[in-house]
């Protein structure tokens, strides 16, 4: 099964790997890691299913709303029983039982109802690692239907979780903590 590049989705050069995905990507799921090993993790937004292989969950469900995407993954990343993809709208999330963690990358400004979603995750999961890129820090996507301020993402995220912690991946640095006010790139949350 091949998929179509539209510029949105990273798809690696070999079906079933992390090759060729960018970089930035990797190191967002390999830090998140630290909070995902041996946890039941769903992972919102998740493509083609590359996080599987990364975040060293003890059962894993990714979430997409694209039914390719899906069957992508389930043909590629599902060899493992703890491993599992469905299809699902993330403004419109089913009744799960409880995660450990909740992962989403780059998922938020993708949003019509970001707040509906942010109060699923915050009844469905007891930490959430999350993601979006800064406003102005990157040429602006066709697929955004709206970018952050950092201190618009942080506002947001405290609307529905009492502890918030940013963090900030630039191109150059990796992933560093504390964020500066006037810092551009991607924004990363862990929030209780």
């Amino acid at each position: 099964m091949n998929l179509k590049y539209t510029g949105e989705r990273q798809i690696p050069s070999r079906p079933g790997t992390i090759e060729d995905i960018d970089s930035k990507h990797i190191e967002r799921y390999k830090w998140a890691s630290i909070f995902t090993y041996n946890k039941r993790v769903y992972d919102i937004a998740c493509g083609v299913g590359y996080g599987s292989l990364l975040l060293k969950a003890r059962e894993y469900s990714g979430y997409d709303n694209s039914q390719e995407t899906i069957d992508y993954a389930n043909e590629y990343y599902s060899k493992e029983p703890k491993v599992k993809f469905f299809t699902a709208d993330a403004c419109n999330m089913p009744d799960l039982p409880a995660a450990d963690v909740i992962v989403s990358f780059e998922t938020i400004e993708h949003l019509e109802k970001p707040d509906t979603f942010l109060a699923w995750c915050a009844s469905h999961g007891e930490i959430l690692v999350i993601s979006s890129p800064i406003k102005n820090s990157f040429a602006r996507s066709k697929f955004h239907l709206f970018e952050y301020r950092l201190n618009e993402f942080s506002e947001a995220l405290k609307k529905h979780f009492s502890n918030t912690e940013m963090f900030i991946q630039k191109n150059d640095l990796g992933i560093i903590y504390p964020c500066k006010p006037d810092d551009k790139g991607v924004a990363i949350a862990i929030c209780q």
